[in-house]
């Protein structure tokens, strides 16, 4: 019911609403693929029903299904897409990450700086990454590289999921080498941390 009115909610403030279900799908396939390694398809009833309950609350607003199924008419119209391409071509906050304008900005050098974090985070706690974390990071990242302007967004999404991973690195190391990290191992890796936020 909590996603449900959250996505009714949105669908009646921005035009984002179905990318919001789309991401919602993206973390429930994690409990259609478990259900399918344990061959226990009731365990997929349940996400199934919330996604499609969820995208039925998109019609909730003044418009009903129409930008529902424009936006998802978008990705089949090849001339809409280069239409939409030459457009936002000219405009500053869609420009790539490495193009000369940006480049040598220090928020930029940061932000390739967290990608390649949140890259070696996920590379070593690599036996926690879930299908969901995958396709979310892998799809930020190229849309902060080839768009400025979701720069931002692209470490607000990844932010939960790559400390997930590193703290599966941390174990690791501990069970690796026999030792305990202590405390003060841990205050300084969460000191770095929330230096690179804060920059």
């Amino acid at each position: 019911a909590t996603t449900v009115g959250g996505i009714i909610l949105w669908a009646n403030i921005h035009l984002t609403f179905v990318f919001g279900v789309f991401l919602l799908g993206l973390y429930l396939l994690d409990e259609g693929v478990a259900a399918c390694r344990a061959k226990k398809w009731s365990l997929a009833v349940k996400p199934g029903v919330v996604f499609l309950s969820a995208l039925a609350a998109t019609g909730a607003n003044p418009y009903g299904y129409y930008h529902t199924i424009s936006t998802l008419a978008y990705y089949f119209q090849p001339h809409i897409q280069k239409l939409d391409a030459q457009i936002s071509g000219s405009i500053l906050e869609y420009q790539p990450l490495y193009s000369p304008g940006f480049s040598r900005e220090v928020f930029v050098s940061y932000g390739w700086i967290w990608i390649a974090f949140s890259l070696l985070g996920i590379l070593s706690g690599w036996k926690r990454l879930k299908a969901s974390f995958l396709i979310v990071w892998l799809l930020f990242t190229y849309w902060g590289v080839a768009y400025v302007r979701f720069l931002w967004l692209q470490v607000f999404m990844t932010l939960i999921g790559v400390a997930y991973h590193w703290e599966g690195t941390l174990q690791y190391l501990k069970h690796m080498f026999g030792k305990a990290i202590d405390n003060r191992t841990k205050a300084i890796a969460k000191t770095v941390l929330l230096v690179l936020l804060a920059a």
